[in-house]
């Protein structure tokens, strides 16, 4: 009993935040919805948004909805971390590029800003925790040596503080993170699918920190999972607010840089996300098969595209219910977090050979999935030959039971 005391007490140290997060969240919800009800800035409905073909394409929601509810759960963190985390040059750089993200993140829910204009915030985010030190600084190969990717280092000082920018790891560093918040963007299909995928995300981060003796990391992630929770309530199906671009952006952001931050190991939040992210690659790849690509712009262009082809539309295509797609999917994600923390300390090779299971799962079931909806499509367009045929006799009463 002594032993597993001992073993839950580190884990149960951090839920106290965790719960004052729930409940920060859960009310400044109703405050946020509200301001936003009054500026206007609502998530149209399918039917309602026939002048925004990029909005039209990934509509699902059949009504109304308040956008920019990601500020509750972005307050929240930015208070919270504020107030319990031993404030570094690293954590004040993490807090400055979630303001730049909330602000940058409210222009679009409110304006619908164009593809370059929402990298904007992004990109400088990125660059501030970037020079902050937030970097990939190695890679671990398969046998468990470290390749050091700080070939190039270039210092600077704002003030009294130094600041540097080192090659090629911030380079990777910030497509490390742009990846992770255009992936968490893209799970955003349905109500309350994308707050369950990254609050079990962030519950892993938090675990796994716990495991590995960081407790500034465990404390965000711990912050962020009770935030998005705290929010869950008003955004399950029918939605009354969505997360919008603020909260889309800011919980990928911090995803990617916990993981960074905390010596989680990317690897590990790749074992987490693995679904989004192949998702993301599965997309990708059968735009670039319709659309091609000739130039860097005609990628930000398929990247920030909008279609039906994303692994929430398929399992809607077969006939689940949005609640079933998210319970689905967020089931998925979990069994993957619970591998991660199973992984977390074990050798790299290990790592790798998990990972390429779970991949090989995906496609398989995702093939699998492909080959239902095509058979599903095929007899619904039997079904409606059928009703066109007027051999197939009149639709009166009559006609129904006459043999």
């Amino acid at each position: 009993m002594e032993y597993i005391l001992e073993t839950i007490q580190p884990y149960l140290g951090i839920f106290p935040y965790f719960g004052l997060a729930v409940v920060i969240a859960f009310l400044l919800t109703p405050l946020i919805g509200y301001f936003a009800e009054k500026l206007g800035i609502v998530d149209l409905s399918a039917t309602e948004a026939k002048s925004a073909e990029h909005v039209l394409l990934k509509k699902i929601n059949k009504t109304i909805a308040l956008r920019a509810g990601g500020l509750a759960v972005g307050f929240t963190f930015l208070i919270l971390t504020l107030i319990t985390v031993d404030l570094n040059k690293q954590i004040i750089a993490v807090i400055i590029s979630v303001l730049i993200l909330c602000i940058g993140g409210y222009i679009d829910d409110k304006k619908r800003t164009n593809q370059i204009q929402q990298l904007i915030p992004q990109v400088l985010a990125a660059l501030i925790v970037i020079a902050a030190g937030i970097s990939i600084d190695y890679i671990q190969n398969p046998f468990d040596t470290s390749v050091d990717l700080r070939s190039l280092v270039i210092p600077f000082n704002i003030g009294s503080a130094v600041y540097a920018f080192a090659l090629p790891a911030d380079i990777l560093t910030l497509i490390w993170i742009l990846l992770i918040i255009h992936g968490v963007n893209w799970i955003f299909g349905v109500n309350a699918l994308g707050e369950g995928i990254t609050f079990i995300a962030y519950l892993a981060i938090m675990f796994i920190s716990v495991k590995l003796g960081n407790s500034v990391t465990a404390t965000m992630a711990a912050i962020m999972a009770g935030s998005i929770l705290g929010f869950v309530p008003f955004t399950i199906y029918p939605a009354k607010i969505i997360s919008g671009t603020t909260g889309s952006n800011i919980y990928g952001f911090l995803i990617a840089v916990l993981s960074i931050l905390g010596g989680v190991k990317v690897s590990i939040a790749v074992i987490v996300l693995l679904i989004p992210l192949l998702d993301m690659l599965w997309v990708m790849i059968g735009r670039i098969n319709r659309y091609g690509v000739t130039n860097i712009f005609q990628t930000i262009r398929i990247v920030t595209r909008s279609d039906h082809t994303h692994l929430h539309h398929r399992l809607l295509k077969l006939g689940l219910t949005v609640p079933q797609v998210v319970i689905v999917e967020t089931i998925g994600v979990g069994l993957c977090a619970v591998i991660a923390f199973a992984t977390a300390n074990l050798p790299k090779m290990t790592t790798i050979s998990v990972v390429g299971v779970l991949i090989l799962l995906f496609f398989l079931i995702l093939s699998l999935l492909i080959r239902r909806g095509v058979k599903l499509n095929k007899k619904k367009q039997h079904l409606r030959n059928r009703s066109k045929d007027p051999i197939g006799g009149d639709d009166t009463p009559e006609g129904r039971y006459a043999y």
